[in-house]
């Protein structure tokens, strides 16, 4: 497989460092809320990994090259997502490192306590909640279409092996709701930080670390804010997003 590009698609530069990302103007860009998950992995080398609706490969491309020795197996129910994912994964000479499977990640073929580590940046919004976007790519990405979130707690429960990690963001709304979920299936955050867009508003996001089986103290981190008063990246968020990266 090679990685031609196809009408209306570019390249873009994704974060710091040299990777590159495939996009196109129909389908949903790289957030900052990706560039802003992968950052928050505590990264681990040798690590099995597998993302949860991948989308364009972002968030797995990300953590490719700050774990080099670890192997993602990155899952997306949209067939055109998948298979741009894959060609980046190409563009990046990363096949050795992540596959990209076109799956319902609900229904997948790898049994009981497969891998080490989940990443997942789910929809946010319940079906009965938000308005359903007529772009079906869009809808599946704002939207739980494809499953809800105690459907994504019980997957990744499965999925992960003892003492094994979920990595994710959400809405900071629904902060209790989310842990109350995990919680239900034996995941227990151990880490979280909220985000704000700027030094006194409220936060919209939250990142959040699970881990399977085992119950501790939460770790809670200084607020990351993401917009200085003048209108630029915080000194840490222009680390996060890099020069040319991410998505304003």
């Amino acid at each position: 497989m090679n990685y031609e590009l196809k009408p209306q698609e570019q390249i873009y530069q994704l974060g710091r460092g040299d990777l590159q990302i495939i996009m196109e103007s129909q389908s949903p860009r790289f957030s900052l809320d990706a560039l802003l998950l992968a950052d928050f992995v505590d990264k681990v080398n040798g690590t099995d990994i597998v993302e949860l609706g991948c989308g364009t490969g972002v968030i797995s491309l990300l953590l490719a090259t700050s774990m080099p020795n670890s192997s993602i197996r990155a899952v997306e129910i949209i067939y055109p997502l998948a298979e741009m994912a894959q060609r980046s994964v190409v563009l990046n000479n990363l096949q050795r490192q992540i596959s990209i499977g076109q799956y319902d990640w609900r229904e997948l073929p790898w049994g009981k306590e497969c891998c080490q580590m989940i990443v997942a940046n789910p929809p946010y919004y319940p079906l009965a909640s938000s308005r359903i976007s007529p772009q079906p790519q869009k809808a599946a990405a704002k939207s739980e279409i494809y499953g809800s979130f105690a459907e994504l707690a019980e997957v990744a429960a499965e999925l992960l092996k003892p003492g094994g990690t979920l990595w994710l963001i959400h809405l900071a709304e629904r902060l209790e709701e989310l842990t109350s979920t995990l919680e239900q299936q034996q995941l227990y955050v151990f880490r979280s930080r909220f985000i704000q867009m700027f030094n006194n508003t409220k936060a919209k996001r939250v990142l959040l670390a699970a881990r399977k089986g085992q119950k501790t103290q939460a770790e809670i981190l200084e607020p990351l804010v993401i917009w200085q008063s003048t209108g630029k990246y915080s000194e840490e968020a222009a680390v996060i997003v890099g020069e040319k990266g991410g998505a304003k």
